[in-house]
């Protein structure tokens, strides 16, 4: 929070010529609006990982799987010549 005080009352002064002292009030609103955004935007990354996780095990069983299934390839090929005599 004494960052967010730093920086609202540095952009304080440089958009205010006459500026003589920090208007606390706009502070402490900024400033919880800020960290408010800060929250929000930290929720948002964690779910955001969550996700890639999701994603990347859902990408170990398909390779797994796909692994499975190209070994059973000889067999399919060879299903294929002895079906037509069934």
């Amino acid at each position: 929070m004494l960052r967010t005080v730093g920086v609202i009352t540095t952009c304080q002064k440089i958009n205010d010529a006459d500026w003589k002292r920090p208007d606390l009030a706009s502070i402490r609103e900024e400033s919880v609006q800020a960290d408010a955004a800060a929250s929000t935007g930290e929720a948002t990354l964690k779910q955001l990982a969550e996700q890639q996780q999701r994603a990347a095990e859902q990408l170990a069983t398909l390779t797994q799987q796909l692994e499975t299934s190209a070994a059973l390839q000889p067999l399919c090929a060879a299903w294929g010549g002895y079906r037509p005599r069934l």
